[in-house]
């Protein structure tokens, strides 16, 4: 009897444990439609840049863009974005007129994860994916040349 009861507190205990898996934290943006993004260079860490590289106006960079910051998963960079500069801010904007979500980042190489942070926050970092970082460098590295 005893192993018995043994037996049902682990499959319990074992039952209970893998219902709690870890939450994974990703970047905010509002739930309503994107009208511009906005591509500045970065002047200083925290401050947005007000000369505008180009701004995005075309559904399927918007698209792509969106991805990735929604994707991006809260965690430790290998970047340290205390002393470098960022490659760009993103200024998301949205159609309705709500507040903009301006996000620096840090552009990953090719088939490496890319960085970003809230410009007015508290500098966590959110990583993409390497392919996500693919997608991103092909829009914004156009832009640069």
């Amino acid at each position: 009897m005893k192993l018995y009861s043994s037996l049902l507190l682990l499959i319990g205990i074992i039952l209970l444990g893998g219902c709690q898996s870890p939450q994974v934290e990703t970047m905010d943006l509002l739930d309503e439609k994107i009208g511009t993004i906005e591509i500045t260079e970065t002047i200083e860490t925290g401050v947005i840049n007000e000369d505008v590289l180009a701004t995005l106006e075309d559904e399927k960079s918007i698209m792509i863009i969106e991805k990735a910051i929604r994707s991006a998963v809260q965690k430790t960079s290998n970047v340290d974005v205390e002393e470098t500069l960022p490659n760009f801010n993103l200024i998301v904007n949205y159609k309705e007129g709500y507040p903009s979500h301006p996000i620096h980042i840090w552009l990953g190489e090719e088939d490496e994860e890319s960085t970003f942070t809230y410009i007015f926050g508290d500098m966590e970092t959110y990583m993409t994916s390497p392919e996500q970082t693919n997608k991103l460098r092909q829009i914004l590295l156009s832009i640069e040349q």
